[in-house]
């Protein structure tokens, strides 16, 4: 089983410049990697084979110190394709850009979240400056936007104006966790997708190491929130083998509803996202029958 978790992301800490409205950690401690975990990471590193390594926060460009200490003694040319998630805050200029960015040991790929929440505190030259600056260092680079309904979908015309592919947008509607919740701007669906109950968990085969707590696969409220002790835990061996990650591997949506005791019908639409409806079920699960996660 574990060799097929060749996916790791690492939270590195969630300080950030930015304080978008639908941010689903700005409620979170301040923590970030500590020495400590940065050698355990190194060293799981060193042991385990990964086809990639994502870093995110947080915004990531805070803590390049960090995370190149992660990545010491990663061969250049091999070992896993290394990637970031930013807020662009430093792409004012294509070199200024340029100069960031090659300040990280090794960085294959850049992520930039832009949407009409980011956009509060960037220009849409950042998004230029980055691509040209990505061209320039033979990075890939892909930008990624968070909607709350289908008509912030005009952001598309927006990108196009300076270049940015649609090949090169990825699109996810925004989460009801952390200020998204707190201000109520999630993605409003119009009636319930029963088509969610077929699928399983979209994370089932990656690893996220979350600093300060441990590795989860989850990205979202059961482990955003306040109790995560069964869903976080201080090695992978530990949390692959917890009963949390075998249910989530194993079984669709509807199957963890039945093993919940929830009914499918009169389902509200928002829970046709799958983190939502998982958040649900495992909430459930907690309270009234806890036995299927100790």
């Amino acid at each position: 089983m574990l060799h097929k978790l060749n996916r790791l992301a690492i939270l590195v800490g969630y300080k950030c410049n930015f304080r978008c409205s639908h941010c689903g950690v700005a409620d979170k401690k301040k923590q970030e990697l500590t020495e400590v975990e940065i050698r355990l990471l190194r060293g799981l590193l060193a042991s385990r084979h990964f086809e990639s390594l994502l870093f995110i926060g947080g915004e990531p460009t805070l803590y390049i110190n960090k995370i190149n200490k992660v990545l010491d003694g990663l061969s250049q040319n091999s070992g896993p394709r290394v990637l970031i998630t930013t807020n662009g805050h430093f792409a004012k200029s294509e070199n200024s850009a340029v100069e960031t960015l090659k300040k990280f040991s090794k960085l294959d790929s850049v992520q930039l979240s832009y949407d009409n929440f980011h956009k509060t505190f960037i220009h849409l030259l950042n998004v230029r400056n980055l691509s040209q600056a990505c061209k320039r260092l033979n990075m890939g680079f892909v930008v990624m936007i968070a909607i709350q309904s289908p008509l912030d979908l005009v952001l598309l015309k927006e990108l196009k104006s300076v270049g940015i592919s649609d090949k090169q947008v990825l699109i996810q509607g925004v989460h009801a966790i952390g200020s998204a919740a707190a201000n109520h701007i999630a993605y409003s669906y119009p009636s319930f997708d029963r088509g969610v109950l077929r699928k399983k968990c979209p994370n089932k085969e990656k690893l996220i190491y979350m600093c300060g707590e441990g590795f989860t696969t989850c990205c979202s409220q059961l482990t955003l929130g306040d109790d995560t002790k069964d869903y976080i835990h201080p090695s992978i061996e530990r949390h692959t083998s917890s009963k949390f990650h075998r249910l989530i591997r194993r079984f669709s949506f509807k199957e963890l509803m039945d093993k919940a005791g929830l009914p499918v019908k009169d389902l509200a639409p928002e829970y046709s996202y799958p983190c939502t409806l998982c958040g649900l079920i495992f909430d459930t699960i907690k309270e009234s029958r806890p036995s299927l996660l100790h």
